[in-house]
């Protein structure tokens, strides 16, 4: 009995320590420069998807940067380093974003903070080119001259039933059309799905586009198995057999880029205009000691034949780059082009 008795009291004793120990707060981790830095190499060595895609390797990229970073330097030496390492990865959906307001958002396809597009404008297409302009949300729609339909979308943040309400009325008055131009020349990404479920408005047969799988671990091969990404037929016979011209620029991105690929496949599509951004994956955001956000890819997206555009972007069959004087003179030299190549 004495025996069990102390048992028993090592057991509570025990359990009190584990319980108080529980109750204790967690132990403040150091702000600073070193710190900060080593969290940020660390969630890009844990969770980003492209290192293979882009034949880098993380360990030695820390044996270069991690030498430049030191306690008592500045927001603005730190934010110089970090920046520096992470343009290594020529990745645009990477993004950081500073607390301090003097120093800018930061990624690869930014100058001073900002993204400005000058060889495309909407608003020139509206006001010289198109006709019985609707809209459905970020999706537009009119007539251009000689009888061909043109569809805008100005994002993919849309829900399946947005793109079908859009595609469903878009089918209707096309149907007489001789082409049709899709512009997404300032798209800048959105959901995969919808782009996925406006594709198969313009097919006839199911088809996969796209394959893609994410990071599930720590060590660099650890990934979620392959997922086929497939179009399937949606809708009438209206677009399916219409001529069509894709148009892309440098600021066609992310879920537009998807969108490409699943356009891509289909044999009454031209891809012309401009190489797209070259962003593809995912990108969830993460928080330093500092405050600082920032985004990273996590994923690994392909075509359906295993290719990654990731950091390079889909060329296009037919390279048609407006002049930017142009646009702001109120001309769409590409978009003239793609109607004169829909008229031969």
């Amino acid at each position: 009995m004495k025996t069990i008795g102390i048992l028993v009291g090592l057991c509570l004793g025990l359990s009190l320590c584990s319980c108080e120990k529980g109750l204790m707060p967690e132990p403040v981790q150091k702000n600073d420069p070193v710190r900060n830095f080593e969290l940020l190499w660390q969630d890009f060595r844990d969770y980003y998807g492209l290192f293979a895609v882009k034949r880098i390797n993380w360990d030695s990229v820390y044996t270069i940067y991690r030498p430049q970073v030191h306690e008592d330097m500045t927001e603005a030496q730190f934010y110089g380093v970090a920046t520096s390492m992470l343009a290594i990865l020529n990745d645009a959906h990477i993004t950081l974003y500073p607390t301090n307001p003097e120093l800018p958002r930061w990624s690869v396809d930014l100058k001073d903070g900002i993204s400005k597009q000058e060889d495309y404008a909407f608003d020139v297409v509206k006001n010289r080119y198109l006709q019985n302009h609707k809209q459905m949300g970020a999706i537009s729609w009119g007539w251009l001259p000689g009888n061909i339909g043109y569809i805008h979308v100005a994002h993919f943040m849309l829900k399946i039933g947005e793109v079908d309400a859009a595609m469903n009325q878009i089918s209707a008055d096309f149907q007489e059309a001789r082409g049709l131009v899709l512009d997404i020349r300032d798209t800048p990404g959105g959901q995969d799905p919808a782009g996925q479920q406006m594709a198969g408005y313009f097919a006839s047969e199911k088809y996969v586009y796209m394959r893609s799988r994410k990071r599930s671990g720590p060590e660099p091969t650890d990934f979620t198995p392959w997922t086929d990404w497939w179009v399937q037929p949606m809708g009438g016979e209206a677009l399916r057999n219409t001529p069509l011209v894709l148009l892309t620029t440098r600021f066609t991105g992310s879920g537009a880029e998807t969108f490409s690929l699943a356009m891509r496949k289909l044999p009454q599509v031209v891809h012309a205009g401009d190489t797209t951004a070259g962003a593809f994956s995912d990108n969830p955001s993460r928080q330093l000691l500092n405050g600082w956000i920032f985004s990273l890819s996590v994923g690994d997206f392909r075509d359906a034949e295993g290719v990654s555009y990731e950091g390079k972007g889909i060329a296009p069959a037919l390279v048609w780059q407006n002049n930017p004087a142009d646009v702001r003179a109120g001309k769409d030299e590409a978009l003239e082009k793609a109607m004169e190549h829909l008229r031969e």
